[in-house]
């Protein structure tokens, strides 16, 4: 199957997905260090920013995997949540390629968030 990886990191999605036979048409990383890892490592360059890839450019895939930003909603990060002005916004990012394509699963992991208001973007 194919999948894409949003939020890339350091590429753990990849060498899980790559190891049970499945390829990535697709990776997005904003950190330029890792995105140069990330090309060195997996020979596929991580575009930058989603926020500034056009949905048309992702490519049709079967998995879509997304290590969004933590931080805003971890009890040891920031809390606050949808309103985190560098990193609140991308929770919506992790399924916006599923408007324009259709894939089997999604795989977003997460913290525990702790109080409504965090679960609201409060």
């Amino acid at each position: 199957m194919k999948f894409i990886d949003l939020f890339a990191g350091l590429g753990g999605f990849h060498v899980a997905l790559k190891g049970l036979g499945h390829r990535c048409v697709f990776a997005s990383e904003i950190e330029l260090g890792l995105q140069e890892l990330y090309k060195k490592n997996f020979g596929l360059e991580a575009r930058g920013d989603i926020r500034k890839v056009p949905i048309t450019r992702v490519p049709a895939h079967d998995i879509l995997c997304a290590g969004f930003p933590c931080q805003p909603f971890s009890k040891a990060g920031s809390q606050e949540g949808l309103k985190c002005p560098r990193n609140g916004d991308l929770f919506a990012f992790g399924d916006a390629p599923g408007t324009h394509c259709r894939h089997r699963g999604s795989w977003l992991p997460g913290v525990g968030i702790g109080s409504t208001n965090q679960r609201r973007g409060q």
